[in-house]
């Protein structure tokens, strides 16, 4: 289980069920830093790709359903997240982490809110995909993680 933020979610947690080569991970978020409101929950995957003494590193790839609240209406997005963290232990079965993510927000056209474009915080690119609108950018998120067995 973890706990992080992230230039998208105040806060995020994240449950793991699976090994350390691979696992499932069951996501909730809330939060938004650049909108009204932002409700996400999601489902990925995940392997420790590296993991020696108390240093391991994580490659984790989520797609989350995200609601948004603006003034008029509530709106769904799509947001589809690949991330790499570094995991450092800290006391027993308890890390912090962090590290870089690559992020793709997709919207509806014909059924989004144009304020919508808030929640990614800049585009690294942006492209119009008839009916689907998609944003891109680079993010990083910082977290706490608890893992109950090794």
């Amino acid at each position: 289980m973890s706990i992080s933020s992230s230039e998208l979610h105040f806060v995020k947690t994240n449950i793991h069920f699976g090994t350390d080569r691979f696992y499932n991970i069951f996501t909730l978020g809330i939060g938004g830093y650049y909108g009204p409101g932002l409700l996400s929950a999601g489902f990925g995957l995940g392997s420790r790709i590296y993991n020696k003494n108390k240093n391991s590193i994580h490659l984790e790839i989520c797609h989350e359903s995200i609601l948004y609240q603006s003034e008029s209406d509530i709106f769904q997005n799509g947001l589809l997240s690949s991330s790499l963290h570094y995991s450092r232990e800290i006391f027993p079965n308890w890390y912090i982490f962090g590290g870089p993510g690559i992020n793709f927000l997709f919207n509806n056209e014909l059924n989004s809110d144009p304020g919508s474009a808030r929640i990614a915080p800049y585009n690294l690119f942006n492209e119009d995909l008839n009916p689907l609108r998609v944003k891109g950018w680079i993010g990083g998120s910082l977290g706490i993680r608890f893992e109950w067995s090794k």
